[in-house]
C-alpha cells in the first residue's frame, strides 16, 4: 500500500508543479530505509526529494541507517527548533502509530513554512501492524477534521488513495498565496491514472 500512496503523492506534486528538489523537505516517521514486503530497501522518497531530512523516534534504525533527526515528534520540546522550517513536509503511513493524531497534525503544520505543502498518507483499511504500536484507522472526513482542528492551514484535498485501503491529505500552511490549485475532481482524476 505504501508504494501506491507514494505514487499518488508524486502525481500530486507533479500536477501542482512543485519542484521537490528545491527548498527543505522532511519526512516525519520515516528513514532512509523502508520495509516493503518484509524487505528493507532505500526509501523511494529519496528519488523525489534527494535532500530530504528524516525524523523518527528510532524504530527503523534496526536496519542500519538511522534518521537524520532522532526525536519524539509528539514532544514539542524536542522539535520546537524545527518550527516553520520546511517547504515540503511528508508523512507516509505513520499517523496510525501515534497515540494523539490531533497533536501529530498540529506539529506537521507547525514545522511547515508559511506557503509550504504537507502530504500525509495513512491507513483506512489495513491489517493490525504494531510498529511498535497501532492505534487508529482514518477516513477522508477524519483527515479533514484533524487539519481543521490543527489551524494555520488550508486543507486542499483529502480522499482515498488509489487502492482504497489508504487515505491521503494535501494541505498548505497559511498565511500564504495559494497555488492555482486543481479542484477535488482534478485530484480524483489524477488518482484514476495510477
Amino acid at each position: 500500500m505504501w508504494q501506491a500512496e507514494f505514487l499518488a503523492v508524486k502525481r500530486f506534486i507533479d500536477d501542482m508543479r512543485i519542484d521537490p528538489t528545491q527548498g527543505k523537505a522532511i519526512e516525519v516517521g520515516g528513514g532512509p530505509i523502508v520495509v516493503v514486503d518484509d524487505k528493507p530497501q532505500d526509501n523511494p522518497l529519496l528519488s523525489l526529494s534527494p535532500q530530504v531530512t528524516f525524523l523518527d523516534e528510532g524504530f527503523i534504525t534496526r536496519y542500519g541507517k538511522p534518521p537524520h533527526i532522532l526525536a519524539d515528534f509528539m514532544s514539542w520540546s524536542e522539535i520546537s527548533h524545527l518550527a516553520g522550517s520546511f517547504d515540503l513536509v511528508y508523512s507516509f503511513q505513520t499517523m496510525e502509530h501515534v497515540n494523539n493524531p490531533f497533536l501529530f497534525v498540529r506539529h506537521l503544520v507547525a514545522i511547515t513554512k508559511p506557503g509550504g505543502a504537507i502530504f500525509l498518507t495513512t491507513v483506512f483499511s489495513f491489517a493490525y501492524h504494531p510498529s511498535p504500536s497501532d492505534y487508529w484507522r482514518f477516513s477522508p472526513q477524519g483527515l479533514q477534521e484533524l487539519f481543521k482542528q490543527a489551524g494555520d492551514n488550508m486543507l486542499l484535498w483529502a480522499g482515498f488513495g488509489p487502492n482504497q485501503g489508504g487515505v491521503i491529505a494535501v494541505a498548505q500552511r497559511t498565511p500564504a498565496t495559494y497555488w492555482a490549485y486543481p479542484n477535488k475532481l482534478r485530484f480524483e482524476e489524477v488518482l484514476g491514472k495510477l
